[in-house]
């Protein structure tokens, strides 16, 4: 990944051909300019030297660096898969699910600043699983064609919910598909840097997952949770 600082008079330049997907902007910005672009975007207010700037950033890459090591660090001490995805949430503005390969909630985490009642979020809490009733039939045909046949974590608009964007990463284990984490845009929109924070969480995971299986065959959730309690861990 290549970060390019600009100029805030730079950045209005870049905007009207072809802009960068990472851009530090050394001065404040009108945001405006920039809503419905593909980008990731730090700005920087009051920066009074280009050591400043390197200081901040480096304090920004640190704080990752330590939230990704506390996540090994859980799965190394056999942590339950909550306590792993707490530590996740810590860096995604929006609340997330992990789900089985039926859609039954498995676990929930993150803060809810909005209401979510009308949403997803209102079966999944309320009843522990996400309703059909949400999707269309085209809807749940694309879901599940893309999870079942892309790694990749994706974003899309539902055909039958106009009110918001759903972001989903297929979850799999030794190559089988297992469920998916799933969230809606409740509390902030979509960038392109909460779709990487999930794929890291996907591989988490996955990982964790993985890890709590050496001893299984078997490579459904709920095997996750069997495996652990047989070797005397908390779920």
């Amino acid at each position: 990944m290549t970060l390019y600082p600009l100029t805030p008079d730079q950045l209005r330049q870049k905007l009207n051909t072809e802009a960068p997907a990472n851009v530090l902007c050394l001065g404040e910005i009108d945001l405006e300019i920039i809503k419905g672009k593909e980008m990731n975007l730090i700005m920087i207010k009051n920066a009074n030297s280009m050591s400043q700037i390197c200081e901040m950033l480096l304090d920004i890459l640190d704080t990752f660096e330590r939230w990704y090591n506390d996540m090994i660090l859980a799965i190394v001490r056999k942590k339950p898969l909550q306590d792993i995805l707490e530590i996740a949430s810590q860096k995604l503005p929006n609340p997330f699910a992990l789900f089985d390969v039926s859609q039954v909630l498995i676990h929930k985490v993150g803060i809810f600043l909005k209401d979510y009642k009308g949403t997803i979020w209102e079966p999944v809490i309320h009843d522990g699983h996400a309703s059909t009733g949400v999707y269309s039939v085209t809807d749940f045909k694309y879901v599940s064609e893309k999870c079942t046949s892309d790694h990749e974590p994706f974003i899309y608009a539902s055909e039958k919910d106009k009110k918001n964007k759903y972001l989903i990463a297929p979850i799999y284990v030794k190559e089988s598909f297992t469920g998916t984490l799933a969230l809606i845009d409740l509390n902030t929109p979509f960038t392109p840097g909460q779709l990487s924070i999930v794929a890291v969480i996907q591989k988490i995971v996955e990982l964790a997952l993985e890890n709590a299986q050496e001893t299984s065959q078997t490579l459904q959730l709920s095997e996750y949770y069997i495996a652990r309690l047989l070797s005397g861990y908390q779920i």
